[in-house]
């Protein structure tokens, strides 16, 4: 609506809603025409039948085979059962809409999963929570190699950080650990198990999974944030808000936890979102974090309450970070630099800050113009933001029990 009156356009839309609204009608008058033709029958031969049935009723009365009473019961009976059939048309109707409306949905329904779990699949136990890839290779068609034998480690309660330009495949990366595809060659294990060999919801269920855009379903902030697990109670969401530095602003709505976001969380400011996405993931508890960076569409602000929230959902927990800010790449314990679908290079940040790949090219970008620097940054899914709010130097916590 904003895009429509900024630009001064109610007179185009009024007129393809228009033309949309007539080209609509065309299509459905033919069907109208023939639905009411057929209804015009219909009701024509019901009249005949029932007023056979009426003279049928009063002629025998009239012989004397029914009394008066018996006569108008078998009237009000005939009379009864004149709405149902006057209405059957309509039934038939709206059964035709409701079939043809609900193919697609129990089509989808019916569909049986691309991955599915292995016979004897064990439940997966994290006991330390180190993840591992394995030559895995992969592609999202044959012949399209996305990935060509990755291998990397991420040492328990550790953070990991995934560089590389657009399309080099850290989200694919982070889509196979969850199991969202499967590589055709090598694996990856956690604890020293291979993921295909264990159920898919075990999997899931030790990852907590944080999206660049967070995926808020339509209902209360209460419900946003106890869709992290099935067994939240009052008090652990607070604590989740809290960590998350959400429940000074969800306080502030006008129903507080009950109020109604909207559908994907419309009625939220982007950075609200975030930390509500982050408070699911706090409530989770889960050993593992996959973390895919907002970008900076956030004010500053923003930015740094929820890059706050963000480091007190990584403490002790092994995670996985396709990062978007230097400052967060910055503050890992590794980086894995990707370039054309392979690993580049792999180290600390002090490590590959001293050698010309990807990262110290990163870095020397801090040199040049603030224009030019955002433009070479795009590059490799980078934004500037604002200082992360905790060093690397401080000490980790265990998994933050809610």
């Amino acid at each position: 609506m904003k895009t429509v009156k900024s630009f001064v356009k109610e007179s185009l839309e009024y007129s393809f809603f228009g033309t949309q609204r007539f080209a609509i009608e065309a299509l459905t008058k033919t069907q109208s025409q023939q639905w009411h033709r057929f209804d015009i029958l219909r009701r024509l031969s019901l009249n005949l039948i029932f007023l056979g049935i009426y003279g049928f009723i009063v002629w025998q009365t009239f012989q004397g085979k029914f009394t008066l009473g018996e006569m108008t019961l078998l009237i009000q009976l005939a009379t009864q059962t004149q709405f149902p059939l006057f209405a059957s048309s309509f039934i038939v109707e709206q059964v035709q809409k409701a079939q043809t409306g609900s193919k697609d949905f129990f089509e989808t329904l019916a569909l049986e999963p691309a991955i599915k779990d292995r016979p004897k699949a064990k439940e997966l136990q994290v006991v330390k929570g180190k993840v591992e890839y394995q030559n895995v290779s992969f592609q999202y068609e044959k012949g399209a190699t996305v990935l060509q034998r990755i291998s990397f480690a991420i040492p328990p309660g550790t953070k990991l950080a995934l560089v590389g330009e657009s399309g080099e495949g850290k989200t694919t990366i982070a889509n196979l650990l969850l199991r969202l595809y499967e590589p055709f060659e090598g694996e990856i294990l956690i604890d020293g198990m291979n993921i295909k060999e264990v159920t898919q919801s075990s999997l899931r269920k030790n990852i907590a999974v944080v999206f660049q855009s967070p995926s808020l379903f339509s209902g209360t902030v209460r419900e946003s944030i106890a869709y992290g697990t099935d067994e939240a109670i009052e008090d652990k969401i607070v604590r989740a808000a809290k960590a998350a530095n959400a429940h000074d602003f969800i306080m502030k709505l006008p129903q507080g936890y009950d109020t109604l976001i909207g559908e994907r969380g419309v009625k939220l400011s982007g950075g609200q979102q975030q930390r509500v996405a982050i408070a699911r993931a706090v409530l989770k508890n889960a050993p593992l974090l996959i973390l895919d960076e907002a970008t900076s569409s956030l004010d500053s602000r923003s930015e740094r309450e929820v890059q706050g929230a963000l480091e007190v959902l990584m403490q002790g927990r092994t995670t996985l970070i396709i990062a978007h800010r230097l400052s967060t790449i910055q503050n890992v314990d590794t980086i894995v630099t990707l370039k054309e679908g392979r690993v580049d290079e792999i180290g600390t940040p002090g490590e590959l800050a001293s050698t010309k790949g990807i990262y110290a090219q990163l870095l020397s970008l801090q040199q040049m113009p603030l224009l030019l620097r955002k433009q070479k940054l795009k590059q490799y899914d980078i934004e500037s933001g604002p200082p992360s709010p905790k060093g690397r130097g401080e000490p980790r916590s265990n998994f933050a029990e809610i």
